[in-house]
This record gives structure tokens, sequence and C-alpha cells, in this order.
């Protein structure tokens, strides 16, 4: 399928800020980067993690990967892309 064609554009996909980092729970990575710029850390990333211990994801249907999405929202949050200063 191409790129294109998706509803979402997955996160392994793309390194567009508003690609899908989290499909069970509907975060983009703008969302997560936003959060974390903020409240100086994620408060997302706890919610997920909680809901995924609480049997509330559905990774394995949800994300085109097929596999849970905590290791992308991760990478993300300790990889932030790089942003223009406004001075550079």
């Amino acid at each position: 399928v191409p790129i294109t064609d998706l509803e979402t554009v997955p996160f392994c996909k793309s390194d567009a800020v508003d690609r899908m980092a989290c499909f069970c729970f509907h975060h983009s990575a703008a969302a997560l980067l936003e959060d974390v710029a903020q409240h100086g850390a994620s408060t997302i990333e706890p919610t997920i993690v909680a809901a995924c211990r609480g049997g509330q994801d559905d990774c394995e249907r949800m994300n085109p990967s097929g596999r849970c999405c905590l290791g992308d929202v991760a990478h993300l949050l300790r990889h932030p892309p790089a942003t223009p200063s406004c001075c550079d």
C-alpha cells in the first residue's frame, strides 16, 4: 500500500512529526514531543505503560507493524528530532 493511501502514517515509515507513534491510544510523535516541551518529561508515556499493563492495548491489531509501540515511543523521547533554533 502506498504511504499516500494510508489513513495514518506509521512511525516506522516516516520522519514526519505528525506520524502516529502509539496506535492504540492515538498519540502522534508531535503530541509526545509537545507533551515533553510543556512538562519537561513525558506524561503520556507512563499512561501508555499503565494502560498496556492493564490490558487495554491492542497493538497486534492496531499497529501496522503488529508489535507494541512502546519501543517507538521510548526511542522518540530519547532521540527527539533536531529542531532548528531561531538563532541558527
